[in-house]
């Protein structure tokens, strides 16, 4: 019969492999669950920003405001444009954080950014003239290499 020393190393033995297995399993738990999350987060940016998608069809190659000086018209558009660039107000907020990373917004949200720089009008007037109230939005751009002169 075991001595009780010797069924305590015993269970040292056996248990201690099982534990470095449960906090390996348990890693890697976490780690998927991290990546699911990260993924959710950046489908629900995806469901926000396209809440503005009259602004984005609006500003992209062929639109209304994509010439250089073109761009809002009356109070109400210029209202839904800066609505839009307020999503990448939060994105800045979000960056600072680190919630977000700057690849996957660069990726995902690059070229509207870039689709509003090319407007001198619209940067003119919210970029530059309103600088202290989105000032996120020239640091959000920063980073592409689109800066309001």
């Amino acid at each position: 019969m075991l001595e009780l020393a010797q069924a305590a190393q015993w269970a040292t033995i056996v248990g201690a492999p099982s534990a470095v297995m449960a906090l390996i399993y348990a890693g890697l738990q976490i780690r998927q669950s991290v990546l699911i999350a990260r993924g959710q987060f950046m489908l629900e940016l995806e469901r926000m920003i396209a809440l503005h998608d009259p602004v984005h069809i609006r500003l992209r190659p062929g639109g209304d405001w994509s010439t250089h000086d073109s761009g809002p018209a009356d109070a109400a558009e210029w209202s839904e444009l800066e609505d839009y660039m307020g999503f990448f107000e939060h994105c800045e907020l979000l960056l600072q954080a680190g919630s977000l990373k700057l690849q996957s917004f660069k990726a995902l949200f690059g070229y509207r950014v870039a689709n509003i720089m090319q407007n001198n009008r619209i940067v003119r007037a919210k970029l530059q003239e309103e600088e202290e109230v989105l000032a996120p939005i020239p640091r959000a751009t920063r980073p592409l290499g689109h800066c309001p002169t």
